[in-house]
């Protein structure tokens, strides 16, 4: 089976960007700061992923369990939820 590769993607495009016009990451990264503040736009490092859903309260019983507790009780089974059985013949 034979597949075909496509280069896409903010990666790939920079890449080509900075071979068409010989910069180094140090000048591309100065020409995409430049054209950002020439559009409007904030930086790349000031990207805020929220999707959406901002802050919501927690509520204090479940701010007072310990995390590491809830991680062991379903970690492992516990004596009182083993059964056993026995095959009939």
């Amino acid at each position: 089976m034979e597949r075909k590769l496509f280069p896409v993607g903010p990666a790939y495009l920079a890449h080509v960007r900075r071979r068409v016009h010989d910069l180094t990451f140090e000048a591309h990264d100065k020409h995409e700061e430049e054209r950002n503040r020439l559009a409007g736009g904030s930086s790349s490092d000031e990207i805020i992923d929220d999707l959406g859903v901002g802050d919501e309260e927690e509520d204090e019983d479940l701010l007072s369990l310990d995390p590491k507790e809830w991680k062991v009780s379903f970690s492992r089974p516990s004596m009182e939820r083993e059964t056993s059985f026995s095959l009939a013949t």
